[in-house]
């Protein structure tokens, strides 16, 4: 049989503050801790939401400003195919119905490439805004948590 020592136990009263110390310094610690988590994880969802907000709002600018560009490319086209016909029908010789469709040709290119740089140009500026909004949204919520 195995004997135990003399010496008496000692015990420590659960109502004593030394009892308490450490569960409660746990307690509060674990609390904060939920706290600041829960302030993070608003902050974040908050700003997803304004960044959700501001990217549709820049996406319908630019949908809006495509649309008005692709009308008045449209409508530039369609005159000056206009134009082309009305110089067509007045012209007498066929060298004279050669240059026209050469010149027609080379001015369609032309105006083709000038829209499409409008169109990339606009592109490149919406998402630029669309970046910068992003950026903003990230470097906002890196500082909120830090």
């Amino acid at each position: 049989m195995v004997r135990t020592s003399d010496n008496p136990t000692e015990r420590i009263d659960s109502r004593s503050p030394e009892a308490t110390r450490y569960p409660r310094a746990a307690a509060t610690s674990a609390t904060a801790s939920l706290v600041d988590g829960i302030q993070t994880l608003t902050s974040s969802a908050h700003a997803g939401q304004e960044m959700q907000k501001q990217i549709s709002e820049i996406i319908v600018r630019a949908g809006n400003e495509l649309s008005l560009r692709s009308t008045a490319a449209l409508q530039a086209t369609v005159e000056a195919d206009l134009g082309h016909l009305q110089a067509l029908a007045a012209a007498k010789t066929p060298s004279q119905l050669f240059e026209l469709q050469s010149k027609f040709a080379r001015e369609r290119l032309e105006l083709a490439f000038g829209h499409a740089r409008d169109f990339q140009a606009i592109a490149s500026k919406f998402l630029i805004d669309i970046n910068k909004s992003l950026r903003g949204v990230f470097d906002t919520s890196s500082l909120a948590s830090e």
